[in-house]
């Protein structure tokens, strides 16, 4: 098993690579709300994805939110903003972890932004500026995180 998962009532904290082996319906009782914390995924692949896709559209009785999800949910969060629409995809996935990086001194670090924030992004739509840590110098967000966000304002 390439995954971890604890589980704690309905919040569930999933990390590690996500595969084929994750199997989230002999784990979890999936009524009610399930809370994921993403944070520590370090990946997933097609069929990781494709599972997730079918908890997701599980209809009876179950809600789901992801919290902290990074760049490597880019693919299902848009495949979730495109068929569903970015209000939905926003109430899904309530928080990303955006990277950002410093151009003066090469500093990196990750930055949560609430999705609520994100849902009918405006075309003028800026992403909150982060002073970097060592040096004060005005950081930039990656190519993933703007493709991150790019993605909620797919599906509407």
């Amino acid at each position: 098993m390439t995954f971890k998962l604890e589980k704690s009532g309905g919040f569930i904290k999933l990390s590690g690579n996500i595969d084929e082996s994750i199997d989230l319906a002999s784990s979890l009782d999936l009524y009610g709300t399930l809370f994921f914390d993403v944070g520590e995924v370090t990946g997933i692949n097609s069929i990781g994805t494709l599972k997730m896709i079918r908890l997701i559209e599980r209809k009876a009785g179950l809600s789901i939110q992801f919290y902290k999800c990074s760049s490597v949910f880019k693919f299902l969060i848009s495949y979730v903003a495109l068929k569903f629409g970015s209000i939905k995809a926003s109430k899904i996935f309530s928080s990303l972890l955006l990277d950002y990086n410093c151009p003066q001194c090469g500093e990196e670090k990750q930055v949560l932004v609430e999705t609520r924030r994100l849902g009918n992004i405006p075309a003028q739509f800026s992403l909150p500026q982060e002073g970097c840590p060592t040096c004060q110098f005005i950081m930039q967000t990656t190519e993933d995180a703007e493709e991150l966000i790019e993605s909620f304002s797919q599906g509407e």
